[in-house]
């Protein structure tokens, strides 16, 4: 965040749309956790979804550029599923706020039935820690007895992103804080902006 066009950004809430476009310039990629909602609709007479694995493209080490907390916010599901990336073989499991290494896959025990215009909405979960990675989401699907890979990816047909945090403040080049709706950069070595009430953060 050196030159001054990008410095004005600062000043740019979150949900905006000039700051959505910032990010995507700047190719920013959500950090431990990202959410993604798929809307499955059958479109032949009936159609089975077998399984869902997210497939890693690319992995390489933690990013560690500019760092960006947002405000937190809600968020809706319908069928809550999750996956760790960070695992050698990762599946999705129910989401229950944990991702357990006992936890079972959630697609050895369950299928999805769709027959013609019916809808199913999935949201998905992902979670990276130890590194960074690109992928994208297969489905297997079998349809009029045949069977069939789609593959869920982000806008413009572009493999998701997700990186892990950095274990310390000082593994980025800097830190900013959302604070009434503009982004206000931490002191070196502090994960966010000391204040009158909050003196330790």
């Amino acid at each position: 965040m050196t030159n001054q066009q990008d410095r004005a950004m600062l000043a740019e809430p979150a949900a905006s749309e000039q700051w959505q476009a910032f990010l995507q310039r700047r190719r920013a990629e959500p950090v431990d956790t990202m959410n993604v909602v798929a809307i499955l609709e059958g479109s032949r007479s009936k159609a089975r979804v077998i399984d869902m694995r997210p497939r890693i493209l690319r992995k390489q080490a933690r990013l560690s550029g500019a760092y960006f907390v947002p405000a937190t916010a809600g968020e809706v599901s319908t069928i809550p599923l999750a996956a760790d990336l960070d695992r050698r073989d990762p599946a999705f499991v129910m989401d229950k706020g944990k991702i357990k290494e006992e936890s079972r896959a959630y697609f050895r025990a369950h299928q999805i039935d769709l027959v013609r215009g019916e809808q199913t909405t999935l949201s998905m979960s992902f979670t990276a820690h130890a590194a960074a990675y690109e992928f994208d989401v297969l489905v297997n699907v079998i349809a009029d007895g045949k069977a069939k890979e789609i593959v869920i990816r982000s806008s413009g047909d572009k493999p998701f992103r997700i990186t892990g945090r950095q274990d310390r403040p000082r593994g980025y080049a800097q830190v900013f804080n959302e604070f009434e709706g503009a982004w206000v950069q931490a002191p070196p070595g502090r994960w966010c902006v000391p204040s009158a009430i909050n003196q330790d953060c």
